[in-house]
């Protein structure tokens, strides 16, 4: 589907196309996520996120053929530093990229606070923000200037949505998008990791979103949202303030 002129969602799955640039846009591998949990929080699961995440980068260039990959934040999982899950996993996904797309673009987030000793070692850049042609790359966790940008895309949020009917309720990753308060397109992309929970954007107050950009830059009730389902493809819904009203019928709130 066509989010604004020229870009694109992948259907099924948790990129964005920008068919300008050439570039496919990802977010929030958060690689090493799996050894976090079972350290902090006692909850074990299975090492599969990797695997899930390269197939992802595949499909989507299978689907798009994207010339280049933009991994926009968030990278790797954990904070306070490197962890040899992390090290694997991100060469992993870094030389697979290379081998599929010309360029491998990746901007920091603020889980990448020791990314920097990896890139150093395999070659790739860290940046801060990526700017091109108008289009504006930042994870999202901190506020970038945004003179001549036409398109702001960031990350960080890892929006879903969540629907309930009865005692039935369902929770999708969702890829938000809209306009700015200032008239700038505005994208906010999914998690790639298949195990992030997602900020349910619909369910909580506005002044609980993570990024600032939803405190002073946008207004998340304005934006729509596309569902990630893969089973079908995609589901497109309707802005997220009338989503939220729909979530409080349902509760009869």
């Amino acid at each position: 589907m066509e989010l604004i002129n020229n870009v694109f969602s992948v259907p099924g799955h948790r990129g964005v196309y920008f068919r300008e640039l050439d570039l496919l846009a990802v977010s929030d591998l958060q690689l090493g996520e799996e050894r976090v949990l079972a350290e902090e929080s006692k909850i074990y699961l299975p090492e599969i996120q990797i695997k899930l995440v390269i197939e992802e980068i595949r499909k989507m260039h299978e689907l798009t053929g994207a010339g280049r990959i933009l991994i926009n934040g968030d990278f790797k999982h954990g904070f306070s530093g490197a962890s040899r899950q992390e090290w694997v996993e991100v060469e992993k996904v870094y030389k697979e990229s290379r081998a599929l797309y010309r360029e491998v673009i990746v901007v920091r987030g603020n889980h990448d606070n020791y990314l920097s000793n990896i890139s150093a070692l395999l070659g790739f850049n860290l940046n801060d923000e990526y700017f091109e042609a108008g289009y504006k790359f930042v994870h999202g966790h901190r506020l970038n200037p945004l003179e001549g940008v036409r398109t702001l895309v960031i990350g960080h949020e890892q929006p879903a949505i969540l629907l309930r009917k009865g005692f039935d309720s369902i929770k999708m990753p969702v890829i938000l998008y809209g306009k700015a308060i200032s008239g700038i397109n505005f994208i906010c992309l999914p998690a790639l990791s298949p195990i992030s929970s997602g900020v349910e954007v619909n369910a909580i107050d506005k002044r609980e979103l993570l990024s600032p950009y939803f405190k002073s830059v946008v207004d998340v009730d304005e934006l729509n949202a596309i569902a990630i389902e893969p089973e079908v493809g995609e589901v497109t819904l309707p802005k997220v303030g009338i989503l939220r009203r729909f979530l409080r019928d349902a509760s009869g709130r």
